[in-house]
C-alpha cells in the first residue's frame, strides 16, 4: 500500500495477497482463482521440480509485481528462448 507521507503509513500491517502461478509442468496461466492467500511476511510453496520455471500473478490479475531470484529469471528467459508458446503473454 502507497501512502504520500510515509508517518501516515501504518508500521507492520500486512495484507493478504492473492497467489496463482504457472509452473513449466502445469503452464495453468488461465486459471485466476488464487491457490494460496499470503497473510503474513513470507510465504512458502513447494514445487514439484528444482530446474523449473515458475511464475507468479497469472496474467497480473492481482495487483501486484514479482521478482525473482536470478536462478528463477535465468530459468524462464531459457525457456523463452526454447519455446515462448506456453508462457502467457501480456
Amino acid at each position: 500500500r502507497f501512502f504520500l507521507s510515509s508517518s501516515a503509513a501504518p508500521t507492520g500491517q500486512i495484507y493478504p495477497i492473492p497467489i496463482t502461478f504457472s509452473t513449466k509442468t502445469n503452464p495453468s496461466f488461465s486459471i485466476l482463482k488464487p491457490s494460496h492467500i499470503m497473510t503474513g511476511a513470507t510465504l512458502t510453496i513447494n514445487k514439484a521440480a528444482v530446474e523449473e520455471w515458475v511464475i507468479f500473478n497469472n496474467m497480473q490479475h492481482g495487483h501486484y509485481r514479482v521478482n525473482y531470484d536470478s536462478k528463477t529469471w535465468s530459468l524462464i528467459a531459457e525457456a523463452l528462448l526454447e519455446e515462448p508458446s506456453p508462457i502467457h503473454i501480456l
